[in-house]
């Protein structure tokens, strides 16, 4: 008897290579099995059914909102801007 697996992935674009590795590493934290392309400037994440394709498109966007608000330089630490 032959076993087969299907895995679909869906494809994540994204505007720059720093993006690619950070969206991926968040997915993959959250149990989503996504690999990055840098030089495609996207993730692939597994995909298997409408409700897993559901939670790769909520956590692209809790993503966004984490990277748009933070500085991902500083890991955590303080930080103070000087106004001039």
């Amino acid at each position: 008897m032959t076993q087969h697996t299907d895995i679909d992935y869906m494809t994540l674009g994204v505007s720059h290579p720093d993006e690619v590795e950070s969206l991926a590493s968040y997915l993959n934290e959250h149990g989503i099995f996504a690999i990055a392309s840098i030089d495609e400037n996207s993730v692939r994440a597994a995909s298997g059914d409408s409700e897993t394709d559901a939670v790769v498109r909520t956590l692209k966007t809790t993503w966004r909102r984490f990277w748009d608000n933070s500085d991902s330089g500083l890991l955590g630490l303080p930080m103070f801007i000087k106004e001039s």
